[in-house]
């Protein structure tokens, strides 16, 4: 089977460790015997830079075999419903179904069109994955599949506190306070 991932998350020289979740899942995909060809891109919320990539993905879709066509986010799922080519699964990953706040918890203005956009995609979907239960309340339908993502369980494994604490260094005894931020590196 060749399938055509499409996603604005992918490492590119500007940004090296994008989307680090989803090149391991192309990874495991391809390990499982998939034909996996990738489409990277990024709009930026730039609406001009969405048509020239939609031209670009629709005339590469239309020049190779594929059998499915996977979407890593709603938007990147929007670039092919209408006309939809192919079968189509979209891998939802949070803010594109929620909305998009402003760093006062505040909901963006555009936030109520995306969610209605999204919801388009995901009628238009033949599968729908969510990477979290949560996400469904945003969803409106009620067929969908939850595969949690994002976390490479050979890595990331339960083990006992004292364990844990010993193999990162960190006193057994003491108050931790963990959080994540993103990188100073973009």
């Amino acid at each position: 089977m060749r399938v055509l991932y499409i996603t604005a998350e992918w490492p590119s020289e500007d940004y090296p460790t994008a989307g680090a979740f989803i090149v391991r899942n192309v990874k495991y995909l391809r390990r499982a015997g998939l034909e996996i060809d990738v489409y990277p891109f990024r709009g930026r919320r730039q609406i001009s830079r969405y048509v020239n990539i939609y031209r670009k993905l629709h005339a590469r879709i239309r020049a190779q075999h594929y059998d499915l066509i996977h979407a890593q986010f709603g938007h990147s799922g929007f670039l092919v419903t209408l006309p939809k080519p192919l079968p189509l699964v979209v891998t939802f990953q949070g803010s594109e179904l929620a909305g998009l706040y402003t760093s006062k918890g505040r909901n963006e203005w555009i936030s109520p069109f995306l969610r209605l956009a999204m919801q388009f995609v995901a009628y238009r979907a033949d599968e729908v994955i969510l990477v979290s239960e949560h996400m469904a309340q945003y969803l409106g339908r009620k067929n969908y599949h939850v595969i949690p993502g994002g976390l490479d369980l050979e890595v990331f494994r339960p083990m006992e506190r004292q364990e844990a604490r010993k193999a990162l260094g960190i006193p057994i005894d003491e108050k931790v306070v963990i959080f994540v931020a993103p990188s100073s590196n973009g």
